[in-house]
């Protein structure tokens, strides 16, 4: 990862955690860059799996199953702002500053988030192609991390916060609590 891209992701955080649903805070595991596929800095307009098919779809259906099982944070969020600046490499990134609504699973450290796609994010076409549409109430998935300064640092990846999509994320955590309850639980027994 090349370093001023690594800055562009560091999270500022402004305000306590008072709105995002009460959940602990820690970061997750360390970034994995195989784990940009599932968090690309960008957003899809998919706001009901039901309705696409074909090859696409598969892919669709893999890639939010990655989101959702290695997410640390899945939240229903409202972009506040939006903005266009330059990175440290002087490229063109987009910038969100987005409010935590609703805490679906994990945690944040604030109730503000701001996520950034740089040139150099592998989503950050999908930001520019549909900016338009880049208002209102997303589900975001979020991977935590410490860069190798031992900041906090993210990725993410934006999805329409449609009934159908909220619905079927909700189940698909839900099918990640029980696993990890039962491998808890399987762990448990093995000591």
């Amino acid at each position: 990862m090349r370093h001023g891209h690594a800055i562009g992701f560091t999270l500022l955080a402004t305000c306590a955690c008072a709105g995002c649903g009460g959940a602990a805070f820690a970061t997750g595991a360390p970034w994995d860059p195989k784990e940009s596929r599932f968090f690309d800095d960008g957003v899809d307009v998919i706001d009901d799996m039901k309705r696409i098919d074909g090859e696409f779809a598969y892919r669709q259906e893999d890639e939010l199953t990655g989101r959702v099982n290695l997410a640390d944070l899945i939240a229903e969020v409202e972009i506040a702002t939006l903005q266009t600046t330059r990175d440290m490499d002087g490229g063109e990134q987009k910038r969100m500053d987005v409010r935590v609504v609703t805490t679906l699973y994990g945690g944040a450290p604030a109730e503000t988030i701001t996520f950034a796609s740089g040139s150099q994010s592998p989503g950050h076409g999908m930001i520019l192609r549909y900016e338009d549409r880049l208002s209102g109430r997303f589900l975001a998935f979020v991977r935590w991390f410490e860069d190798d300064r031992g900041r906090l640092a993210h990725h993410f990846h934006l999805s329409p916060a449609s009934e159908a999509m909220k619905a079927d994320v909700q189940a698909r955590i839900e099918r990640r609590v029980a696993e990890d309850e039962k491998a808890a639980r399987a762990a448990k027994r093995g000591r």
